[in-house]
């Protein structure tokens, strides 16, 4: 069975049969967007709902420092085919439920900032208490990224399964893409993870690690 890999990260290694990858895209969903075009499909409103979700998780509504001209002009057309951008953003961004907004506080209680870097941990143990599945800490990284201090975010998550889920943000310059790679992950320069077998301390202490490798190699600002 031939494989299509169509993907927009940096760090795709174009494992398809036939690969499209295009790091200037915004999100994939412009290209699938394009796809359809190219395919006469029709473009209707519970298409252009899920293209625009995804262009906007994708860019962090509009936030991010790849957002273009192009991106707009295709966040104008899935409205224009009955996408509420309004109602996307505000279900993606700003509605969460008591439990997790309580495994957040935990979260955000036991941070730790060093070297640039803060980072906090969720176990499986403090998803239990909350009743929560693996998808309770989405979101939290993003958030965390607004910390002046750091130079760099990073949240461990303690999946079911007994892998361990890392996601990075990080400040212009900083390229954390190129960590997840190293470590077996992938994503964008400033939004990247990865998924590691074996217990949170481990997890830690691989990431952290590449992470003050990456700091150290930076060229220093002159004075």
């Amino acid at each position: 069975m031939p494989l299509l890999n169509i993907d927009h990260h940096v760090t795709n290694n174009c494992f398809g049969t036939v690969n499209w990858v295009d790091p200037s895209s915004v999100s994939t969903t412009q290209m699938i967007l394009e796809l359809a075009d190219a395919l006469g499909w029709e473009l209707t409103q519970p298409v252009a709902v899920c293209l625009l979700t995804g262009l906007v998780t994708d860019s962090r509504s509009f936030r991010t420092a790849n957002v273009d001209d192009a991106a707009l002009k295709t966040a104008l057309r899935l409205m224009s085919a009955g996408a509420s951008l309004n109602e996307i953003a505000h279900r993606v961004f700003d509605r969460r439920s008591l439990a997790s907004t309580r495994l957040w506080g935990r979260a955000i209680d036991a941070l730790h900032l060093e070297d640039g870097i803060l980072w906090t941990e969720v176990t499986r143990a403090m998803r239990r208490e909350w009743q929560l599945n693996d998808d309770g800490s989405s979101g939290l990284v993003s958030f965390l990224a607004g910390v002046r201090e750091a130079r760099v975010v990073v949240v461990f998550s303690e999946r079911n399964n007994g892998s361990i889920d890392v996601s990075m943000r990080s400040e212009p310059g900083v390229d954390v893409a190129q960590v997840a790679l190293r470590l077996g992950g992938g994503g964008h320069p400033q939004a990247a993870g990865c998924t590691l077998q074996g217990d949170l301390s481990q997890a830690r202490q691989w990431v952290l690690a590449e992470l003050r490798r990456s700091l150290a190699e930076l060229p220093t600002e002159s004075a």
